[in-house]
């Protein structure tokens, strides 16, 4: 068993509107590494805290897409504490919050503050 934990601090961008898509470049990157790098690999447990897990996400979506046709890949598992889902809006008209996968997270709060309640 090996363990390893990737501290993705240096590539934060302050602008939070970025926010999710550097998380992102960072995590598919990090996915195809895994996969190029490990093609041996049995078991991957990624886990992703806050806007850590735009990283996390990206991460086992690209290392399974990296791996489709390569033969055997690890039996992937995901987890997010306490996930930051908060991007930049979709668009004018929707003003959704873009969250993981682009599924919409807008709480009560962010429905308010947008003139919508």
């Amino acid at each position: 068993r090996f363990v390893d934990c990737f501290n993705w601090e240096q590539w934060i961008d302050q602008d939070p509107t970025r926010l999710s898509r550097v998380a992102q470049d960072v995590g598919a990157r990090l996915g195809r590494a895994l996969a190029d790098e490990a093609p041996g690999l049995r078991s991957l447990h990624v886990i992703g805290t806050s806007a850590g897990g735009f990283v996390a996400n990206q991460c086992v979506s690209d290392y399974v897409a990296a791996r489709q046709g390569r033969g055997s890949r690890a039996l992937v598992r995901l987890s997010l504490t306490d996930p930051f889902t908060s991007g930049p809006p979709d668009d004018e008209v929707q003003r959704g919050l873009r969250g993981l996968d682009g599924f919409a997270s807008i709480d009560a709060s962010t429905i308010a503050a947008a003139g919508r309640a």
